[in-house]
């Protein structure tokens, strides 16, 4: 039986070697997508909360050696509330948006997640989009009914099960380069965001849910104007 010469052993060791270098930035990917879902979306329900003035804070994202925490406060160190999750990062970083105006000190990046000094959230393929296209103004609606998650959100005569799109507790849908959050679902009232990329969204938006028999938010076609028929709709602010 003829033996392998070293020739040929480096050769299967060279193929083995390249074969890798090729593999490698797609396995690299699989690993960091779930922390790029889970930064991503605790990035945004920080700033959704700081927006929205949820009691009465600003609030943030710590990441830790292999921890996202969301956590209330003007910083992590003076944080008054913390909820951690779990991912395979080994930087830290800190973002804090402030009350009400959403706006950060430092603007900084993760992974592909790029934070500007306005508060905005942007992925690294939206680099270089002008602040007045991607940051549309936003509606915030305080609505003060139960709402079951077997129920459907309607967008435009279009249903969405809110259960199928529930994260951590909370709504958040994505569709057509519309965002529908809510923040504290349920507990005991709900606030919902809207928010419309102006580059895509040229038309009249009308918000209900199967549970109330009137329309819950109207969403003029330039975003600049919004009427409410539903008795649960306590409170609309401009963002």
């Amino acid at each position: 039986m003829k033996a392998f010469t070293l020739l040929e052993i480096l050769i299967v060791i060279l193929i083995f070697l390249i074969l890798f270098a090729v593999i490698s930035p797609f396995l690299s990917f699989r690993e960091t997508e779930p922390d790029r879902e889970t930064v991503y979306l605790l990035l945004n329900r920080a700033r959704i909360k700081a927006l929205a003035g949820f009691q009465d804070s600003s609030w943030g994202v710590r990441l830790i050696e292999r921890e996202a925490v969301l956590f209330k406060g003007d910083s992590y160190e003076e944080r008054s509330f913390e909820r951690r999750y779990s991912i395979s990062l080994e930087e830290e970083k800190e973002f804090v948006f402030e009350k009400i105006t959403g706006l950060i000190d430092h603007p900084d990046q993760v992974l592909d997640i790029y934070v500007n000094d306005f508060g905005i959230i942007i992925l690294e393929e939206e680099e270089g989009i002008e602040r007045e296209n991607i940051d549309s103004r936003k509606v915030l609606i305080r609505y003060n009914r139960f709402i079951d998650q077997e129920e459907k959100i309607v967008l435009n005569e279009e249903e969405f099960l809110i259960q199928e799109f529930l994260k951590d507790g909370n709504l958040y849908l994505e569709h057509q380069d519309l965002l529908v959050t809510t923040l504290e679902l349920n507990n005991p009232d709900t606030f919902f965001l809207i928010k419309r990329d102006r580059r895509f969204n040229d038309q009249p938006l009308v918000v209900s849910l199967e549970g109330d028999p009137d329309v819950m938010i109207n969403y003029s076609a330039d975003g600049m104007e919004t009427t409410s028929e539903s008795l649960f709709v306590e409170e609309i602010k401009w963002k």
